[in-house]
């Protein structure tokens, strides 16, 4: 790793831009910014500046999986099932056809009203670039699971400077390969900088 991230945002701040790589949980903080702020906050300020922000089509596959659950149990909390029960049948869901159609319109349709697929570089997984291969790699030889792998592996492959994730493990086992932090963090960071 070359720089660090405090060595990068200097450098961005001196106009010479960054190319961020957005988490699937920085994803869900756009489309729902309710959950946190700062990552709304830092994709404006970066979007200001002309930086780059990049993400991966399973990141929006990810995000619209959460999105399912979470429609899932709150609509059967709603029709008065047990939290507990909920809890351990989340990964069985029965989401009906209708229910999965107006999940995924209303993400994308968020998607669009933020402008989040004009402003994001959507970057593929795929054996040609060497995302796939570096994942396994990154899977084999570290503790990261294979979601955040992949995330890692897509980073990597494109170039970007910096993984923005609240993911504390991911961004702790990142940080050997690319500079990792917190949106809160890069955030503060910028404004410190700019003072």
């Amino acid at each position: 790793m070359a720089d660090s991230a405090d060595q990068l945002i200097q450098r961005a701040l001196q106009n010479d831009g960054l190319n961020l790589y957005l988490d699937t949980n920085f994803l869900l903080d756009l489309v729902r910014p309710e959950r946190r702020s700062a990552s709304v906050d830092l994709f404006d300020e970066a979007c200001s500046r002309g930086w780059s922000c990049s993400s991966s089509f399973f990141a929006q596959m990810e995000a619209l999986d959460v999105e399912q659950e979470h429609a899932w149990f709150l609509a059967r909390l709603q029709a008065g099932q047990h939290t507990e029960k909920l809890l351990r049948r989340r990964r069985q869901r029965d989401l009906t056809s209708d229910e999965l159609r107006e999940v995924f319109k209303r993400f994308m349709t968020t998607l669009v009203e933020r402008d989040l697929q004009g402003r994001i570089q959507w970057l593929p997984l795929t054996r040609k670039g060497g995302e796939l291969e570096e994942a396994l790699a990154l899977a084999a030889e570290t503790n990261i699971s294979a979601p955040d792998c992949l995330h890692l592996a897509t980073a990597l492959q494109a170039g970007c400077d910096i993984l923005v994730t609240s993911d504390e493990g991911l961004k702790n086992a990142a940080r050997p390969y690319i500079p990792a932090v917190k949106p809160e963090e890069l955030l503060a960071a910028i404004r410190a900088k700019r003072e």
